[in-house]
This record gives C-alpha cells, structure tokens and sequence, in this order.
C-alpha cells in the first residue's frame, strides 16, 4: 500500500464520526437516541460475553434445559 491510499483511508477514518452523526441528524434521530443505541448495542453484546464465558459456548443452551429440568 502506498503513502496515498494510506492517508487517504486515514482520513475517511477521522471523518467518519462526524459524517455518520451529521447523516442520522439528517434523518431525524438527535444524538442523543444514537448515544442510546449505541449503550444498547454494547449492553447486548456485553450480556452474550457474560453468558458464553458463565454456561459456556454451543452446548450452553442444552445444559440450561437439563438444569431446569432437574429442579422441576
């Protein structure tokens, strides 16, 4: 990659906030309801971390079904 195609992604990448902000102000949502789904998003996210490292991975699921089934 050459110093240009560098500096130009560079800069798309500093401009990116400003410009995502100012097009969903365009559309109608203040910042505000961007800061809250934002929040949102990284509470979900950080919920399925939680719950892949508490119950553990693919199988997490089936061992909450034989676990509710033992205190039924």
């Amino acid at each position: 990659m050459d110093q240009r195609t560098y500096d130009v992604g560079l800069e798309a990448i500093k401009a990116a906030p400003p410009v995502s902000v100012g097009a969903m102000t365009l559309a109608g949502l203040q910042l505000s309801d961007l800061v809250l789904l934002v929040t949102l998003l990284y509470t979900v996210m950080q919920l399925l971390v939680l719950w892949r490292d508490k119950f553990g991975g693919a199988n997490c699921l089936r061992r909450i079904g034989r676990w509710l089934r033992r205190r039924a």
